[in-house]
């Protein structure tokens, strides 16, 4: 039983990491907005020192290009 419960845990993980989402419900301004579920959180930081957590790099760059911003990785995880 344990087994089968892991096994459905593990599909359903692969399942949710392959579809695809809006990273911004708002107006796209033509940018690419479409990210995976994969939970690979990453620390940013933009021209003006704010240091920000994203879910992952694709909603990084889609928030750059919606917000014209200039978050730029600096790390992995929660920002120090």
């Amino acid at each position: 039983m344990l087994r089968l419960a892991i096994c459905f845990v593990a599909l359903a993980t692969f399942y949710l990491n392959s579809i695809p989402i809006r990273a911004q419900q708002a107006n796209t301004n033509g940018c690419d907005t479409f990210c995976n579920l994969s939970y690979v959180p990453i620390c940013g930081i933009d021209d003006r020192g704010l240091k920000k957590i994203f879910p992952n790099e694709c909603v990084m760059k889609s928030e750059n290009c919606v917000n014209k911003s200039s978050f730029q990785r600096i790390g992995n995880g929660t920002c120090p």
